[in-house]
């Protein structure tokens, strides 16, 4: 899996580059307005829950959030099948698991119609671009997304994906900016999940030094568009002093 996506990384046709340069420091089309520190928050609370429930009789792939009831978190992979899945739509073949996935999210949109918002990880992420296609009304956000999984590979421009700076990441998504660093002692730390050794867990890293940005607008920060720029919007809401001091601002 690996080679493959290098190799598909490095021969996207020049269309492909084309479009990401005409798309350079535009506004991504159905990027969410929430700020990456509410994107942090629901991964570590709504997101946690979306995996535990994987590994129990409730296994699904998407929950709604409960501090923002109009969210929905989309979980990455949790099994060998998933494996697979990643693998096979890699390669641009969709099997009935990944479909089975796209379905059930669907169906919960349809079940929930008050979800305007959908965050996914990992596979997650390709699930929701495969999802929103004929859905422009709903806003997205990938974390440590899989971009090859989209159906338009790794030239989407529809939302942020805040990725980690580990090779397993630049895999998934080979053109999207490094925003997230992890202290390299952890990939040998033999008690954290192979998930998080490798750098997987955005929300567990603080921000690359060149992502943060003005202090002045820290407060209004929204980071994660594969040109790699940095981007504010005025409507955002404030993060609050233990944000700021996550990001080692002040």
């Amino acid at each position: 899996m690996l080679a493959f996506a290098a190799v598909k990384g490095l021969t996207l046709d020049r269309r492909n580059l084309i479009k990401r340069w005409k798309s350079w420091g535009k506004e991504p089309q159905q990027d969410s307005d929430l700020t990456d520190s509410q994107i942090m928050d629901i991964a570590e609370t709504d997101g946690e829950r979306a995996y535990r429930l994987s590994e129990g009789p409730e296994n699904t792939i998407v929950v709604q959030c409960e501090k923002y009831p109009n969210v929905g978190f989309v979980r990455g992979t949790t099994e060998g099948k998933d494996w697979k899945s990643d693998i096979l739509k890699g390669m641009g073949y969709g099997d009935a698991n990944f479909k089975k996935y796209v379905r059930e999210v669907n169906m919960f949109l349809a079940d929930h119609p008050q979800i305007d918002t959908l965050i996914g990880h990992s596979l997650g992420f390709g699930v929701v671009l495969n999802v929103v296609e004929d859905k422009p009304h709903i806003r997205i956000v990938g974390l440590d997304g899989a971009m090859i999984l989209g159906p338009n590979n790794v030239t989407s421009t529809k939302s942020r994906n805040i990725n980690t700076d580990s090779q397993f990441d630049r895999l998934l998504d080979p053109f999207g900016p490094r925003e997230k660093r992890h202290d390299p002692r952890k990939y040998f730390d033999s008690s954290l999940d192979a998930s998080d050794r490798v750098g997987h867990q955005a929300w567990n890293a603080p921000y690359h030094k060149k992502f943060v940005g003005d202090i002045s607008r820290q407060q209004e920060k929204r980071t994660g568009y594969y040109s790699g720029k940095i981007s504010y919007k005025s409507s955002h809401v404030t993060m609050d002093r233990l944000d700021t001091e996550k990001l080692g601002i002040f």
